[in-house]
């Protein structure tokens, strides 16, 4: 009988989902990564990676893409400015190097980088819950 158990635990554990598979799940059904997956890139750019995710718990979280282009950032802000206002975001604060949109307190935003030597040029997230709370949350 004990090897029965033994063998019912070690199918239990084997079946458990690894906590990259987990995490997989949990940014596959998030509203902000399928947001942000829906917004086509800018046609200049070419992305640096993997997009990043991050949450810590339900009322915070982040979902980002680095790329590299030419563009200026007004470009990108035209650019980027008509998909998500096409998709009901309302502009928000722009500044230098920021350019944000909010959506039921999601923010999209994008952070411009005029330094020649960085490794990327524009990063596009989207947010809940991230300082500095632009968007009512």
């Amino acid at each position: 009988m004990p090897f029965a158990i033994v063998g019912v635990i070690a199918v239990v554990v084997y079946n458990l989902p690894t906590a990259r598979e987990t995490r997989a799940r949990a940014m596959a059904a998030d509203t902000l990564v399928v947001e942000g997956k829906e917004i086509p890139e800018f046609p200049a750019a070419q992305r640096l990676g993997d997009c990043e995710y991050s949450a810590k718990g339900p009322t915070q979280r982040l979902y980002e893409c680095s790329y590299v282009t030419k563009a200026s950032l007004d470009q990108l802000r035209v650019f980027y400015g008509g998909e998500l206002e096409r998709r009901g975001w309302t502009r928000s604060r722009v500044s230098v190097r920021f350019a944000n949109w909010c959506k039921n307190g999601h923010r999209a935003t994008i952070e411009y980088s005029s330094d020649p030597q960085s490794s990327w040029r524009y990063a596009l997230s989207f947010s809940v819950g991230v300082p500095p709370y632009e968007c009512g949350v």
